[in-house]
Protein backbone atom coordinates (compact mmCIF):
# COMPACT_ATOMS: atom_id res chain seq x y z
CA UNK A 1 0.00 0.00 0.00
CA UNK A 2 1.15 3.38 -0.44
CA UNK A 3 2.35 5.19 2.37
CA UNK A 4 0.03 7.99 2.59
CA UNK A 5 -3.03 5.15 3.10
CA UNK A 6 -0.92 3.83 5.77
CA UNK A 7 -0.46 7.41 7.49
CA UNK A 8 -4.08 8.42 6.83
CA UNK A 9 -4.72 5.86 8.89
CA UNK A 10 -2.47 6.03 10.99
CA UNK A 11 -2.64 9.85 11.95
CA UNK A 12 -6.75 8.98 12.68
CA UNK A 13 -5.02 6.78 15.63
CA UNK A 14 -5.65 3.50 13.49
CA UNK A 15 -3.76 0.32 14.92
CA UNK A 16 -3.62 -3.53 15.22
CA UNK A 17 -5.87 -5.11 12.39
CA UNK A 18 -6.81 -2.47 10.72
CA UNK A 19 -2.88 -1.46 9.86
CA UNK A 20 -2.18 -5.46 9.41
CA UNK A 21 -4.74 -5.98 6.84
CA UNK A 22 -4.16 -2.91 4.70
CA UNK A 23 -0.49 -4.01 4.99
CA UNK A 24 -1.43 -7.27 3.85
CA UNK A 25 -3.37 -6.14 0.69
CA UNK A 26 -0.29 -4.15 -0.02
CA UNK A 27 1.63 -6.90 0.26
CA UNK A 28 -0.37 -9.13 -2.43
CA UNK A 29 1.19 -6.45 -5.13
CA UNK A 30 -2.25 -6.99 -6.82
CA UNK A 31 -3.07 -3.19 -6.60
CA UNK A 32 -0.60 -1.54 -8.49
CA UNK A 33 -1.98 1.82 -8.48
CA UNK A 34 -0.97 3.08 -4.68
CA UNK A 35 -4.08 5.72 -5.56
CA UNK A 36 -6.80 2.78 -4.78
CA UNK A 37 -5.82 1.36 -1.30
CA UNK A 38 -5.12 5.35 -0.04
CA UNK A 39 -9.07 5.82 -0.66
CA UNK A 40 -9.96 2.43 0.89
CA UNK A 41 -8.27 3.47 4.04
CA UNK A 42 -10.54 6.35 3.69
CA UNK A 43 -13.30 4.24 3.10
CA UNK A 44 -12.35 1.99 6.19
CA UNK A 45 -12.06 5.07 8.41
CA UNK A 46 -15.33 6.36 6.76
CA UNK A 47 -14.46 9.55 5.35
CA UNK A 48 -15.59 8.72 2.02
CA UNK A 49 -18.75 8.54 -0.37
CA UNK A 50 -20.01 12.11 0.56
CA UNK A 51 -22.82 12.61 3.27
CA UNK A 52 -23.04 8.92 3.36
CA UNK A 53 -20.13 7.20 4.81
CA UNK A 54 -21.35 3.93 3.75
CA UNK A 55 -21.98 4.86 0.54
CA UNK A 56 -19.28 2.05 -0.61
CA UNK A 57 -20.80 -0.72 0.31
CA UNK A 58 -23.94 -0.11 -1.19
CA UNK A 59 -21.96 -0.39 -4.17
CA UNK A 60 -19.97 -3.03 -3.28
CA UNK A 61 -23.29 -5.32 -2.54
CA UNK A 62 -24.34 -3.87 -6.37
CA UNK A 63 -21.15 -4.50 -7.74
CA UNK A 64 -21.80 -8.29 -5.91
CA UNK A 65 -25.37 -8.87 -7.77
CA UNK A 66 -23.90 -8.14 -10.87
CA UNK A 67 -21.10 -10.90 -10.18
CA UNK A 68 -23.35 -13.31 -9.45
CA UNK A 69 -25.82 -12.04 -12.72
CA UNK A 70 -22.21 -13.49 -14.38
CA UNK A 71 -22.16 -16.54 -13.25
CA UNK A 72 -19.45 -16.20 -9.99
CA UNK A 73 -22.31 -17.83 -8.21
CA UNK A 74 -21.68 -18.41 -4.04
CA UNK A 75 -18.44 -17.98 -1.44
CA UNK A 76 -16.25 -19.45 -3.93
CA UNK A 77 -17.65 -17.69 -7.49
CA UNK A 78 -17.61 -14.07 -5.32
CA UNK A 79 -13.61 -15.20 -4.01
CA UNK A 80 -12.63 -15.93 -7.45
CA UNK A 81 -14.32 -12.54 -9.28
CA UNK A 82 -12.52 -10.09 -6.52
CA UNK A 83 -9.53 -12.02 -5.57
CA UNK A 84 -8.10 -14.32 -8.34
CA UNK A 85 -6.65 -11.58 -10.71
CA UNK A 86 -2.89 -11.37 -10.69
CA UNK A 87 -3.80 -7.33 -11.25
CA UNK A 88 -6.71 -5.17 -10.10
CA UNK A 89 -7.43 -3.18 -12.88
CA UNK A 90 -10.77 -1.36 -14.41
CA UNK A 91 -9.40 -2.75 -17.54
CA UNK A 92 -9.67 -6.74 -15.94
CA UNK A 93 -13.44 -5.67 -15.04
CA UNK A 94 -14.32 -4.12 -18.29
CA UNK A 95 -13.31 -7.57 -20.22
CA UNK A 96 -14.99 -9.99 -17.73
CA UNK A 97 -18.34 -8.46 -18.12
CA UNK A 98 -17.93 -7.41 -21.46
CA UNK A 99 -17.24 -10.61 -22.34
CA UNK A 100 -19.89 -12.06 -20.26
CA UNK A 101 -22.60 -9.73 -22.75
CA UNK A 102 -21.94 -10.26 -25.78
CA UNK A 103 -21.70 -14.16 -25.16
CA UNK A 104 -25.43 -13.71 -23.33
CA UNK A 105 -24.18 -14.96 -20.06
CA UNK A 106 -25.61 -12.88 -17.71
CA UNK A 107 -27.65 -16.05 -16.25
CA UNK A 108 -30.71 -13.07 -15.32
CA UNK A 109 -32.30 -10.16 -16.64
CA UNK A 110 -31.60 -6.54 -16.32
CA UNK A 111 -28.21 -6.50 -16.41
CA UNK A 112 -25.88 -4.96 -19.64
CA UNK A 113 -22.71 -3.62 -19.94
CA UNK A 114 -20.96 -1.32 -22.58
CA UNK A 115 -17.60 0.32 -22.68
CA UNK A 116 -17.74 1.90 -19.92
CA UNK A 117 -19.88 0.74 -17.01
CA UNK A 118 -22.47 -1.67 -15.68
CA UNK A 119 -26.31 -0.95 -15.99
CA UNK A 120 -28.94 -2.84 -13.52
CA UNK A 121 -32.27 -2.67 -13.43
CA UNK A 122 -34.30 -3.22 -10.90
CA UNK A 123 -37.67 -2.61 -12.53
CA UNK A 124 -38.46 0.57 -10.08
CA UNK A 125 -34.44 1.67 -10.46
CA UNK A 126 -31.05 1.86 -11.85
CA UNK A 127 -27.88 1.41 -10.94
CA UNK A 128 -24.72 1.85 -12.49
CA UNK A 129 -21.30 0.62 -11.69
CA UNK A 130 -18.16 2.22 -13.54
CA UNK A 131 -15.36 0.38 -14.29
CA UNK A 132 -13.09 2.64 -13.02
CA UNK A 133 -14.77 2.11 -9.44
CA UNK A 134 -14.31 -1.61 -9.34
CA UNK A 135 -11.12 -2.15 -7.91
CA UNK A 136 -11.75 0.24 -4.95
CA UNK A 137 -14.45 -2.23 -4.36
CA UNK A 138 -12.62 -5.26 -5.29
CA UNK A 139 -10.08 -3.75 -2.74
CA UNK A 140 -12.97 -3.67 0.04
CA UNK A 141 -14.46 -6.60 -0.49
CA UNK A 142 -11.01 -7.94 0.48
CA UNK A 143 -10.54 -6.07 3.28
CA UNK A 144 -13.86 -7.30 4.79
CA UNK A 145 -13.09 -10.82 4.08
CA UNK A 146 -9.64 -10.78 5.59
CA UNK A 147 -10.26 -8.24 8.45
CA UNK A 148 -10.07 -9.81 11.97
CA UNK A 149 -8.13 -12.52 10.79
CA UNK A 150 -10.90 -13.69 8.31
CA UNK A 151 -13.16 -14.05 11.40
CA UNK A 152 -15.93 -11.61 9.43
CA UNK A 153 -15.68 -13.90 6.41
CA UNK A 154 -18.68 -16.59 6.79
CA UNK A 155 -20.63 -14.15 8.64
CA UNK A 156 -20.64 -11.78 5.42
CA UNK A 157 -21.17 -14.38 3.02
CA UNK A 158 -24.35 -15.45 4.86
CA UNK A 159 -25.53 -11.66 4.02
CA UNK A 160 -24.80 -12.08 0.68
CA UNK A 161 -25.84 -15.24 -0.06
CA UNK A 162 -29.62 -13.88 1.78
CA UNK A 163 -29.46 -10.58 -0.58
CA UNK A 164 -29.17 -12.93 -3.25
CA UNK A 165 -32.03 -15.42 -2.75
CA UNK A 166 -34.54 -15.24 -5.38
CA UNK A 167 -35.30 -11.64 -7.73
CA UNK A 168 -32.41 -9.67 -6.23
CA UNK A 169 -34.37 -5.90 -5.39
CA UNK A 170 -32.86 -2.64 -4.25
CA UNK A 171 -34.77 -3.20 -0.49
CA UNK A 172 -32.80 -6.39 -0.42
CA UNK A 173 -29.24 -4.38 -1.66
CA UNK A 174 -30.07 -2.08 0.95
CA UNK A 175 -31.04 -4.26 3.91
CA UNK A 176 -27.59 -6.22 3.34
CA UNK A 177 -25.39 -2.82 2.95
CA UNK A 178 -26.94 -1.73 6.01
CA UNK A 179 -26.06 -5.03 7.85
CA UNK A 180 -22.92 -4.95 6.98
CA UNK A 181 -22.48 -1.07 7.73
CA UNK A 182 -23.48 -1.88 11.00
CA UNK A 183 -20.57 -4.45 11.54
CA UNK A 184 -17.72 -1.90 9.94
CA UNK A 185 -18.94 0.74 12.16
CA UNK A 186 -17.99 -1.70 15.20
CA UNK A 187 -14.97 -2.71 13.18
CA UNK A 188 -13.86 1.00 12.75
CA UNK A 189 -15.21 1.86 16.43
CA UNK A 190 -12.64 -0.68 17.93
CA UNK A 191 -10.01 -0.01 15.91
CA UNK A 192 -9.54 3.88 14.51
CA UNK A 193 -9.63 5.91 17.36
CA UNK A 194 -11.27 8.90 15.56
CA UNK A 195 -14.15 6.61 14.98
CA UNK A 196 -15.29 6.29 18.40
CA UNK A 197 -15.87 9.74 18.68
CA UNK A 198 -16.43 10.48 14.73
CA UNK A 199 -19.98 12.27 15.12
CA UNK A 200 -18.79 15.00 17.78
CA UNK A 201 -15.48 15.06 15.62
CA UNK A 202 -17.45 15.89 12.69
CA UNK A 203 -18.70 19.43 14.53
CA UNK A 204 -15.77 20.22 15.91
CA UNK A 205 -13.95 20.20 12.74
CA UNK A 206 -16.52 22.07 10.72
CA UNK A 207 -16.26 24.44 13.17
CA UNK A 208 -12.06 24.50 12.89
CA UNK A 209 -12.50 24.48 9.18
CA UNK A 210 -14.46 27.95 9.59
CA UNK A 211 -12.37 29.51 11.87
CA UNK A 212 -9.01 28.90 10.32
CA UNK A 213 -6.40 30.95 9.40
CA UNK A 214 -4.72 30.43 5.90
CA UNK A 215 -6.25 26.89 6.38
CA UNK A 216 -4.75 26.34 9.76
CA UNK A 217 -6.08 25.14 12.66
CA UNK A 218 -6.11 26.28 16.17
CA UNK A 219 -7.18 24.37 19.11
CA UNK A 220 -6.92 27.25 21.33
CA UNK A 221 -8.52 28.80 24.31
CA UNK A 222 -10.56 31.51 22.55
CA UNK A 223 -11.92 28.78 19.80
CA UNK A 224 -12.71 26.23 22.49
CA UNK A 225 -14.42 28.79 24.68
CA UNK A 226 -16.21 30.61 21.05
CA UNK A 227 -16.93 27.09 20.38
CA UNK A 228 -19.11 27.19 23.81
CA UNK A 229 -20.85 30.13 23.22
CA UNK A 230 -22.14 28.82 19.32
CA UNK A 231 -22.98 25.60 20.57
CA UNK A 232 -24.21 25.80 24.33
CA UNK A 233 -27.49 27.10 23.74
CA UNK A 234 -28.66 23.13 22.25
CA UNK A 235 -27.94 20.07 24.14
CA UNK A 236 -25.18 17.83 22.90
CA UNK A 237 -22.31 20.79 24.11
CA UNK A 238 -24.64 22.55 26.78
CA UNK A 239 -22.01 21.67 29.37
CA UNK A 240 -18.59 23.37 29.11
CA UNK A 241 -17.09 20.41 30.32
CA UNK A 242 -18.38 18.48 27.44
CA UNK A 243 -16.88 20.64 24.85
CA UNK A 244 -13.43 21.13 27.07
CA UNK A 245 -13.56 17.59 27.25
CA UNK A 246 -14.08 16.57 23.56
CA UNK A 247 -11.44 19.12 22.51
CA UNK A 248 -8.74 17.37 24.38
CA UNK A 249 -9.92 14.01 23.02
CA UNK A 250 -9.68 15.54 19.62
CA UNK A 251 -6.15 16.96 20.99
CA UNK A 252 -5.10 13.21 21.56
CA UNK A 253 -6.22 11.27 18.71
CA UNK A 254 -4.22 14.08 16.48
CA UNK A 255 -1.18 13.25 18.55
CA UNK A 256 -1.51 9.99 18.98
CA UNK A 257 -1.98 9.88 15.02
CA UNK A 258 1.99 12.27 15.19
CA UNK A 259 -0.07 14.96 12.82
CA UNK A 260 2.68 17.61 13.04
CA UNK A 261 1.67 21.40 13.14
CA UNK A 262 -1.88 22.84 11.37
CA UNK A 263 -5.10 21.63 10.35
CA UNK A 264 -5.64 22.14 6.41
CA UNK A 265 -8.95 21.24 4.40
CA UNK A 266 -9.54 18.48 3.10
CA UNK A 267 -8.84 17.02 -0.26
CA UNK A 268 -10.89 15.58 -2.88
CA UNK A 269 -11.30 11.53 -2.32
CA UNK A 270 -11.73 11.13 -6.12
CA UNK A 271 -15.08 11.47 -6.75
CA UNK A 272 -17.63 13.93 -7.32
CA UNK A 273 -19.96 12.30 -4.61
CA UNK A 274 -16.82 13.06 -1.92
CA UNK A 275 -16.73 16.68 -2.71
CA UNK A 276 -16.74 18.90 0.12
CA UNK A 277 -15.78 16.01 3.37
CA UNK A 278 -13.09 17.60 5.48
CA UNK A 279 -10.09 14.67 5.79
CA UNK A 280 -9.16 14.95 9.30
CA UNK A 281 -5.68 13.16 8.78
CA UNK A 282 -4.57 16.22 6.78
CA UNK A 283 -4.68 17.87 10.47
CA UNK A 284 -1.29 19.42 12.34
CA UNK A 285 -1.03 21.18 15.15
CA UNK A 286 1.99 23.61 15.30
CA UNK A 287 2.90 23.35 19.21
CA UNK A 288 5.28 21.17 20.43
CA UNK A 289 3.80 17.26 20.51
CA UNK A 290 2.24 16.16 23.81
CA UNK A 291 3.98 13.65 25.38
CA UNK A 292 2.07 10.66 26.47
CA UNK A 293 0.54 11.25 29.83
CA UNK A 294 -1.08 8.81 32.73
CA UNK A 295 -3.03 10.32 35.65
CA UNK A 296 -0.91 9.45 39.32
CA UNK A 297 -3.99 9.42 41.22
CA UNK A 298 -5.27 6.02 40.24
CA UNK A 299 -2.03 4.77 41.39
CA UNK A 300 -2.29 5.81 44.98
CA UNK A 301 -5.55 3.10 44.87
CA UNK A 302 -3.98 0.31 43.95
CA UNK A 303 -3.96 -2.91 46.82
CA UNK A 304 -2.01 -1.99 50.17
CA UNK A 305 -1.75 1.35 48.54
CA UNK A 306 -4.88 2.64 49.42
CA UNK A 307 -3.99 1.58 53.03
CA UNK A 308 -1.60 4.61 53.09
CA UNK A 309 -3.07 8.37 53.40
CA UNK A 310 -0.59 10.14 51.18
CA UNK A 311 -3.49 12.44 50.18
CA UNK A 312 -6.78 13.29 51.84
CA UNK A 313 -9.06 13.25 49.63
CA UNK A 314 -11.58 16.70 50.25
CA UNK A 315 -8.65 18.72 51.13
CA UNK A 316 -5.28 17.21 49.06
CA UNK A 317 -6.85 15.03 46.07
CA UNK A 318 -9.93 16.65 45.22
CA UNK A 319 -8.84 20.15 44.46
CA UNK A 320 -6.16 18.35 41.88
CA UNK A 321 -8.48 15.39 40.21
CA UNK A 322 -8.60 17.71 36.93
CA UNK A 323 -5.11 18.47 36.41
CA UNK A 324 -3.82 15.51 36.96
CA UNK A 325 -6.27 14.15 34.76
CA UNK A 326 -5.91 16.34 31.98
CA UNK A 327 -1.71 16.62 32.09
CA UNK A 328 -0.07 18.33 29.85
CA UNK A 329 -3.51 19.67 28.26
CA UNK A 330 -4.22 21.61 31.20
CA UNK A 331 -0.66 23.08 30.10
CA UNK A 332 -1.34 23.36 26.42
CA UNK A 333 -5.10 25.07 27.38
CA UNK A 334 -4.36 27.03 30.42
CA UNK A 335 -7.60 29.79 30.45
CA UNK A 336 -9.87 26.57 29.10
CA UNK A 337 -8.48 24.68 31.84
CA UNK A 338 -8.84 27.39 34.48
CA UNK A 339 -12.57 28.14 33.39
CA UNK A 340 -13.39 24.06 33.63
CA UNK A 341 -12.18 24.84 36.83
CA UNK A 342 -13.37 27.70 38.44
CA UNK A 343 -16.63 28.13 36.09
CA UNK A 344 -17.61 24.53 35.12
CA UNK A 345 -19.27 23.63 38.80
CA UNK A 346 -21.26 26.37 38.75
CA UNK A 347 -22.54 24.92 35.72
CA UNK A 348 -23.03 21.72 36.84
CA UNK A 349 -24.79 22.81 39.98
CA UNK A 350 -27.20 24.81 38.31
CA UNK A 351 -28.03 21.84 36.19
CA UNK A 352 -27.89 19.74 39.80
CA UNK A 353 -30.60 22.13 41.19
CA UNK A 354 -32.50 22.05 37.91
CA UNK A 355 -32.71 18.27 38.14
CA UNK A 356 -33.97 18.06 41.68
CA UNK A 357 -36.07 20.82 41.27
CA UNK A 358 -34.76 22.98 44.23
CA UNK A 359 -36.36 26.55 44.63
CA UNK A 360 -35.66 28.89 42.27
CA UNK A 361 -33.32 32.09 44.17
CA UNK A 362 -30.43 29.38 44.81
CA UNK A 363 -30.17 28.90 40.57
CA UNK A 364 -30.57 33.02 39.78
CA UNK A 365 -27.92 33.15 42.22
CA UNK A 366 -26.03 30.70 40.90
CA UNK A 367 -26.48 32.54 37.38
CA UNK A 368 -24.09 35.28 38.50
CA UNK A 369 -21.24 33.32 39.19
CA UNK A 370 -20.56 34.85 42.51
CA UNK A 371 -19.52 31.62 43.85
CA UNK A 372 -16.48 31.21 41.19
CA UNK A 373 -13.49 30.45 43.14
CA UNK A 374 -10.54 33.22 41.62
CA UNK A 375 -8.20 32.28 39.03
CA UNK A 376 -5.26 33.50 41.88
CA UNK A 377 -7.76 31.35 44.47
CA UNK A 378 -7.46 28.58 42.76
CA UNK A 379 -3.52 28.45 42.15
CA UNK A 380 -3.02 29.25 45.70
CA UNK A 381 -5.00 25.83 46.42
CA UNK A 382 -2.76 23.96 43.81
CA UNK A 383 0.53 25.42 46.18
CA UNK A 384 -0.83 24.82 49.21
CA UNK A 385 -1.02 21.02 47.92
CA UNK A 386 2.70 21.32 45.97
CA UNK A 387 3.93 21.82 49.67
CA UNK A 388 2.24 18.98 51.01
CA UNK A 389 4.06 17.36 47.81
CA UNK A 390 7.22 18.57 49.05
CA UNK A 391 6.62 16.85 52.67
CA UNK A 392 5.19 13.90 51.22
CA UNK A 393 8.78 13.59 49.10
CA UNK A 394 11.15 14.13 52.62
CA UNK A 395 8.68 11.41 54.32
CA UNK A 396 8.71 9.09 51.51
CA UNK A 397 12.57 9.55 51.02
CA UNK A 398 13.17 9.14 54.93
CA UNK A 399 11.06 5.63 54.54
CA UNK A 400 12.91 4.14 51.63
CA UNK A 401 16.36 5.17 52.60
CA UNK A 402 16.21 2.66 55.68
CA UNK A 403 18.54 2.59 57.99
CA UNK A 404 21.60 3.91 55.89
CA UNK A 405 23.81 6.17 57.46
CA UNK A 406 23.56 9.36 55.66
CA UNK A 407 27.13 10.89 54.29
CA UNK A 408 28.14 14.24 55.01
CA UNK A 409 25.79 16.04 52.24
CA UNK A 410 22.53 14.06 53.18
CA UNK A 411 22.71 14.89 57.33
CA UNK A 412 20.51 17.52 56.38
CA UNK A 413 18.18 16.05 53.99
CA UNK A 414 18.18 13.27 56.55
CA UNK A 415 17.16 15.63 59.09
CA UNK A 416 14.56 17.65 57.18
CA UNK A 417 12.94 14.24 55.74
CA UNK A 418 12.69 13.01 59.81
CA UNK A 419 10.96 15.85 60.83
CA UNK A 420 8.26 16.06 57.16
CA UNK A 421 7.55 12.21 58.04
CA UNK A 422 7.08 12.64 61.86
CA UNK A 423 5.10 15.48 61.30
CA UNK A 424 2.66 13.22 58.92
CA UNK A 425 0.21 12.05 61.75
CA UNK A 426 -1.66 10.00 59.27
CA UNK A 427 -2.61 6.43 58.42
CA UNK A 428 0.48 4.86 57.22
CA UNK A 429 3.42 6.89 58.53
CA UNK A 430 3.54 4.95 61.64
CA UNK A 431 6.96 3.89 61.64
CA UNK A 432 9.66 4.23 59.07
CA UNK A 433 10.89 1.05 59.57
CA UNK A 434 9.37 -1.29 57.00
CA UNK A 435 10.08 -4.36 55.19
CA UNK A 436 11.55 -4.56 51.46
CA UNK A 437 8.00 -4.66 49.77
CA UNK A 438 6.56 -2.29 51.66
CA UNK A 439 9.44 0.10 51.15
CA UNK A 440 9.46 -0.64 47.12
CA UNK A 441 5.94 0.48 47.09
CA UNK A 442 6.61 4.09 48.94
CA UNK A 443 9.24 4.06 46.39
CA UNK A 444 7.11 4.15 43.67
CA UNK A 445 4.71 6.41 45.08
CA UNK A 446 7.62 8.81 45.39
CA UNK A 447 7.90 8.75 41.67
CA UNK A 448 4.48 9.41 41.65
CA UNK A 449 4.04 12.10 43.98
CA UNK A 450 7.16 13.72 41.88
CA UNK A 451 5.29 13.74 38.88
CA UNK A 452 2.28 15.37 40.56
CA UNK A 453 4.81 18.37 42.09
CA UNK A 454 6.42 18.45 38.51
CA UNK A 455 2.70 18.79 36.95
CA UNK A 456 1.30 21.65 39.45
CA UNK A 457 5.03 23.73 38.98
CA UNK A 458 4.48 23.48 35.14
CA UNK A 459 1.18 24.68 35.35
CA UNK A 460 1.54 27.39 37.75
CA UNK A 461 4.49 28.54 36.04
CA UNK A 462 2.50 28.51 32.53
CA UNK A 463 -0.44 30.75 34.04
CA UNK A 464 1.66 33.27 35.49
CA UNK A 465 3.93 33.52 32.25
CA UNK A 466 0.40 34.36 30.71
CA UNK A 467 -0.83 36.44 33.63
CA UNK A 468 -3.99 34.50 33.59
CA UNK A 469 -4.16 34.83 37.43
CA UNK A 470 -4.89 38.75 37.29
CA UNK A 471 -8.43 39.79 38.62
CA UNK A 472 -8.82 41.48 35.68
CA UNK A 473 -8.66 38.21 33.38
CA UNK A 474 -11.03 36.53 36.30
CA UNK A 475 -13.53 39.33 36.19
CA UNK A 476 -13.67 39.30 32.17
CA UNK A 477 -14.34 35.38 32.35
CA UNK A 478 -16.84 35.72 34.99
CA UNK A 479 -18.80 38.40 32.74
CA UNK A 480 -18.74 36.10 30.05
CA UNK A 481 -19.64 32.83 32.07
CA UNK A 482 -22.37 34.88 33.47
CA UNK A 483 -24.07 35.92 30.72
CA UNK A 484 -23.68 33.03 28.16
CA UNK A 485 -25.44 31.08 31.73
CA UNK A 486 -28.17 33.53 31.59
CA UNK A 487 -29.08 32.75 27.87
CA UNK A 488 -28.86 29.11 28.52
CA UNK A 489 -31.31 29.00 31.53
CA UNK A 490 -32.87 32.25 31.64
CA UNK A 491 -33.87 34.07 34.92
CA UNK A 492 -35.63 31.33 36.71
CA UNK A 493 -38.99 32.36 38.03
CA UNK A 494 -40.66 31.10 40.80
Amino acid sequence: MSDDGITYIHRLGGEGDVISTLQTLADSHRYRNPIILTRLARVIAGASGGGNKDAPLFELCHLINAADAAGFHGQDGLLTFFMAPETVTPGHFKRTFSECSEHEQLRRGGFSADSTHVLIDYNDATFNIHYGRMPLLAALYEFLSAMEGWTFFSEFNDLLTEMLAGSVTIEQIKVASNRVASRFRKYRHTHISWSKHEERFDKLSTFLNDHSVNGQWTISDPNIFTFWLLHSTGQEFRGYKTVFDAFVVLLSVIQKGQVSSSVQSAHVLGSDKDQGEIDPSNMEISEEPIVEWENPLPFFDQGELKNIKFLKGTSERQPIENLMKYGPYARRLPQAFLRLECFSPIQSAITNDLQMKRGTERINERLSCDDAISYDNKIQVYEDIAEHLRSLQLAVWYVISGSEKPNNHDEVLQHDAKIAFESLRRKGFETPNVDEDRRSKFSLAGEEIVKMSDQIKRFKDTVEALDLISSEVFASDKEKFSCQLHKIYGAIDE
